[in-house]
Parts: structure tokens; sequence; C-alpha cells
């Protein structure tokens, strides 16, 4: 499976913007990470040999030892999201594989094509049948499987409350879940803040928003803040935007228009509460122009990232400061910023897109990050 991606990388590449608008300089990583993710599986198959334990520690035991093997659970079924839909679909398929157990891959309905091709590639190799199916079912079919007593595992990626409640629905499965991300830079006092701005700027806002791990909070020292914050707000502009298809291009459209209307919408609803624009805020078709806000305050809506299967809307992305006499602690002395971000187009649209980051001067700390990426 490595070769055969490695072999087809430019091409598979092109489908994932294709399908989804992620830029092809981001879309070329996730291919190079998808070959990875089935090297590193096969590899770890080989560790998979029974192992021997002493019982003699216990005098009732003497001369016994154990024999311990590992052997499949059962078959799995994994449910792959839209913003990595090559990578988190392998990241299901090819641990599966390497147990030796089946699966059966449900992925997002917005980017159903990068896994049919990889089930494309799975049908080249001797793997006997029934070891893996793709079903491309709409998101109100989950459920079925999901309660299937045939998949006694399930391997979800997505939202806290979907996958929480997948995991009430089904509570004699193995459910493993990976549930969104709420990731913090710190910024200290000797810090390289021009390097710190252009890497908080570009990994704030690349894949278009749509990464749950992508940087969401940071807490700058208030001894830099007021340099700093400039710095960002530069770097933030200067991203490249427009064309997926452009080597150049950082930040592609968003899945949809609906989703760039909501980004647009928390957005307006920021500025309404006191927020100021200070780059950006504006929506084109599909597209969000990178921007950042300061003086925003905490509403009920926009401290949570909150993604579907077909749109994706970040969080907020926390600047903080903090105090200058050492104390890491967050204090009346912080300050922050926030960044609802936005998510890829599933077409191969043409405009601006990416994340919208705030300031204020409050040091309450932010809500969960959340990021429903599937069902």
């Amino acid at each position: 499976m490595s070769a055969r991606l490695a072999e087809r990388a430019e091409e598979i590449a092109r489908l994932i913007t294709g399908e989804n608008g992620k830029p092809l300089l981001w879309a070329r990583g996730e291919v190079t990470r998808a070959i990875s993710t089935f090297r590193f599986a096969a590899e770890e198959a080989r560790r998979f040999s029974a192992t021997t334990q002493r019982l003699d520690t216990d005098p009732a035991a003497e001369g016994r030892m154990a024999y311990i093997t590992r052997v499949p659970k059962g078959p799995v079924l994994g449910i792959s999201p839209f913003n990595f839909p090559l990578n988190l679909a392998a990241h299901k398929i090819a641990p599966a594989i390497a147990a030796g157990t089946p699966i059966v891959l449900k992925p997002a309905p917005a980017t159903p094509l990068s896994a049919l091709l990889l089930g494309e590639l799975l049908a080249e190799t001797d793997l006997p049948a029934g070891m893996w199916s793709v079903l491309t079912v709409p998101n109100d079919r989950a459920s079925d499987l999901v309660d299937d007593p045939r998949l006694p595992i399930v391997s979800f990626t997505g939202s806290v409350p979907v996958g929480w409640s997948i995991n009430d629905r089904a509570p004699r499965k193995h459910v493993t879940l990976e549930l969104g991300g709420n990731g913090a830079a710190v910024v200290l006092p000797d810090a390289d803040l021009d390097w710190a701005a252009k890497r908080i700027g570009l990994f704030a806002n690349y894949q278009a928003g749509q990464s749950c791990i992508a940087v969401q909070r940071v807490y700058v020292d208030r001894s830099v803040y007021e340099e700093f914050l400039p710095k960002l707000v530069e770097n933030v502009e200067s991203l490249v935007t427009g064309d997926p298809w452009d080597d150049k291009t950082q930040v592609g459209p968003l899945v949809s228009e609906e989703a760039a209307e909501r980004v647009e919408a928390w957005v307006d609803e920021a500025v309404a509460a006191g927020a100021k624009v200070l780059a950006g805020g504006t929506r084109e078709g599909a597209a969000y122009a990178p921007t950042l806000l300061a003086d925003a305050r905490t509403t009920p809506r926009s401290p949570a990232r909150r993604c579907s299967a077909r749109s994706c809307s970040s969080s907020r992305s926390t600047v903080r400061t903090r105090r200058s006499s050492g104390s890491t602690t967050p204090s009346s002395a912080c300050r922050r910023a926030f960044s609802p971000a936005t998510s890829t187009s599933r077409s191969a649209r043409t405009a601006n897109s990416t994340s919208a980051a705030s300031s204020s001067a409050t040091s309450r700390p932010t809500g969960p990050t959340r990021c429903r990426t599937a069902a």
C-alpha cells in the first residue's frame, strides 16, 4: 500500500484537492503522511509475536510459565472525517490490517473519493475477501452500523458530542475516540517573536482551519504582547489564499458556502459584541478572508469549534499574556485572542479563506474546543 500510494502520489493529492478544496501544498503532505501510516502499520505487524512470562514468583507456580499471544478482537467499524479524507481513513484501515482484523470504513459523505481510492488499491492486494469494505452511506445510516453486533470495535474520529454519544450507544463494544483538540502555543519573553508569529499565523489557519491539531490558543507574556500582536496581524494578512490548485496557495476555500456563512455570522456576532476587525472580515461565496479581531468577548457560541461532515468552523485561538514577575498562571494580567477558523471546500473554488482571530483584555479561560467531522 505504501509503495502504491507513493507511485500515485501526485494523482492522489489532486484527488484530495478536487474533492474538498484543500490546497495542493497540504494535499501532498497528506499523501506523504498516509504513505508513512501504512509503512508504520506494516512494521508494527512484525512485533506481534508471542511472549513468555515467568510465574514462579509465587511458590505455588514454581516451574510454570505463561505463554502470551495477541489475536484480533473482531471486525472494526471505522468512521473517518472529511478534513483529512485520505490519511485519517488510512489511520483506520492500516492498523486493522496489521492486526489481522476486517474493517468496514464509513468515510464522510462530503469526501468519499479518497477512501474509495484506498479501496481500489486494497483490491490490488492478496488480502482475503471480506477483509475490508468501504461503505459510502449517509450520516443518518451510521447508527445502524454502530449498533451492528457483528462490529464489536468502533473507531471514530470527530466531535466530542458525537463521539461520546457513540460510546454511550455501544457500552458493550470497544470504542476508540479521537475527538477534536484545543491546542495552545506559549510565547515567552525570550522567544523569537518573528518566528513565533509566522508559525502561529500559518498553523492556526493551515488546512483552512479544519485541523483539530491547529493552534487554537496562544499564551503571550505581557512584556512582549504589544510587540507580538502586530507581527501576528502581519503574518495573517500575508497568508497566500485563493486557488487551491496553485502550488503557492496556503489557505483554500471552505467546505461549503453554508460553512462560510456560519463563520461570517460568528464574526458579525463578535463585532456586534464589541470586537474590532483588524484584518479581513469579508466573505465571497464559500471563501472567508483571513480575519483578525481585537477586543472580542466570550459568547455562548464563540468558544466552541463545531464541524460536520459538510462543514467545519474553528474555535478561538486564545492569546494571553502572563505576568513579567515569572508567574505563568493566567490572571487579570492576561490578554487573549480567538479565531473562528474556516474549513476547506469540497470543490475547487478559488477564493480567500481562513480563520479569524481576536484579542481581549479578559483572563477568563476559553471553553472546550470541539470538531465534528463525521456522524
